[in-house]
């Protein structure tokens, strides 16, 4: 089947969650896909593994990549961090996950 090269380009994102050990990253990817507030998301993909006592008892870190795409027009930083607060709120109440690095404040000084 014949798909069309997207139009307009990707906003990607790197990610590290601090979990607690038992949460897979397939239990990860369906939150994060599921989250109301992940508008335009266009993958989720599996990019890292870091385990280290500095983290605390049972807890590992998960770095994920998000892909945000329209396929109407470029997407605005805010829109972007926008739907990645909510994803991080929404993963924080519901995971338990807490950010371990944003990698979203590329644009600040």
């Amino acid at each position: 089947m014949y798909t069309a090269i997207p139009k307009y380009p990707p906003v990607i994102y790197d990610l590290n969650f601090v979990l607690d050990e038992g949460i897979s990253y397939g239990q990860l990817k369906e939150e994060i896909s599921s989250c109301p507030q992940a508008v335009n998301l266009e993958s989720v993909k599996f990019k890292d593994i870091y385990r280290a006592p500095s983290l605390g008892e049972n807890k590992k870190s998960l770095t994920v990549t998000l892909g945000f795409r329209s396929a109407q027009r470029t997407l605005t930083t805010e829109e972007t961090q926008e739907a990645l607060e909510g994803i991080i709120r929404s993963l924080s109440q519901r995971l338990n996950a807490q950010i371990r690095k944003q990698g979203f404040s590329l644009f600040q000084e």
